[in-house]
């Protein structure tokens, strides 16, 4: 629980052939870190059930590809690197339509 500290930041720096990433309900606070997007074979971000604030950064969101929902889960699917295919996060933080298709809601998806 508390913020995630600001050395995090920069140690996601040395990971970058990081695929999946989950911090899923652990009461975490503050802001999402942007140093997410350095994170270039990314596939899989989850971050629900958490307290951050603010917005998700748009660093992360530039990991998506400009597809539609059906072809990112397709390439995600195939193992095609550079497609966020996963992407959960609190209904609460603000994101834009084209980056975050569903949030987190309580216990369901909305």
């Amino acid at each position: 629980s508390g913020p995630l500290p600001s050395e995090f930041g920069r140690s996601l720096r040395r990971l970058s052939r990081m695929t999946s990433f989950d911090v899923s309900q652990n009461q975490l606070t503050g802001q999402i870190p942007s140093e997410f997007g350095n994170l270039q074979q990314l596939e899989t971000l989850i971050l629900f059930d958490n307290d951050f604030t603010g917005s998700l950064p748009s660093e992360i969101c530039d990991l998506r590809t400009p597809e539609d929902e059906y072809n990112i889960f397709e390439r995600f699917r195939a193992g095609n690197d550079g497609a966020l295919g996963e992407l959960w996060v609190d209904c609460e933080i603000a994101c834009s339509p084209t980056c975050c298709i569903e949030c987190w809601e309580s216990d369901d998806f909305v």
